[in-house]
């Protein structure tokens, strides 16, 4: 019979939780991070219309409620890569996309 598992070959014992969490869900402690933080990362004003949703392999997604701030943090790609390796260190944002959400929306 085939071994559908591997036991973990490290201490059992208790660990933080955002550690546990980051295991089941890669990204998730620097999406928590950026979420509580994101209008001191990009400004109130951008923070009002935007908001992350997810970061994966290296790709930041941001939610935007209207077509034209989609456009508008197409052009800001770069300077939004830079303050999330500030606030995330480096390599954790290389890239951004944007969706189109309407507000309120998951």
């Amino acid at each position: 019979m085939p071994k559908h598992y591997e036991p973990l070959h490290e201490d059992p014992g208790p660990r933080r939780l955002g550690d546990a969490l980051e295991r089941v869900l890669p990204g998730s402690t620097a999406l928590a991070t950026l979420t509580a933080t994101w209008s001191t990362v990009v400004g109130e004003a951008l923070a009002a219309h935007t908001r992350p949703t997810k970061i994966a392999g290296g790709t930041l997604v941001i939610a935007v409620d209207d077509p034209a701030w989609a456009a508008q943090l197409k052009w800001l790609e770069q300077d939004l890569v830079s303050r999330c390796t500030d606030a995330l260190g480096p390599g954790v944002v290389t890239s951004t996309r944007t969706v189109v959400r309407a507000p309120g929306s998951t």
